[in-house]
């Protein structure tokens, strides 16, 4: 895992230094997270509603255009993630909280504001509730 991890970071800086004339801009955002969940106990299903956040979910993008056709980007979220279920008429919430840092990368006409992104994520839950 961490030899994947420092592969992909030698590639990340490699590509940073590429293009020294790259286009390098940012972005902050925050989300509204409707959540439904699936939840099974020994093998049987248990209720859950939906769940509706909006606080605290915050993130920062930085973006990094190589060409007009190609590029990048990254940054990190928080997000309040949870479930709610009931079992034998009582309601259980649970949450936590999961810093997240997204990869990906962009193709298409960015001067056209018509583009493609896929990538990923590593999120690490760093408090439950």
């Amino acid at each position: 895992m961490i030899e994947r991890v420092s592969s992909l970071l030698i590639f990340i800086l490699v590509l940073v230094q590429y293009n020294a004339k790259a286009q390098v801009y940012s972005e902050n955002s925050g989300e509204f997270i409707f959540a439904f969940s699936d939840v099974e106990r020994n093998y049987a299903e248990i209720p859950s509603k939906m769940r509706f956040t909006l606080f605290f979910h915050a993130g920062h993008i930085i973006h990094k255009d190589f060409t007009n056709k190609l590029g990048l980007f990254s940054g990190y979220g928080i997000r309040n993630i949870g479930i709610v279920t009931e079992e034998n008429d009582r309601v259980y919430k649970r949450r936590t909280y999961a810093l997240g840092v997204p990869l990906a990368l962009k193709i298409g006409s960015f001067k056209d504001h018509f583009y493609f992104y896929g990538g990923g994520e590593y999120a690490l839950f760093f408090h439950y509730k």
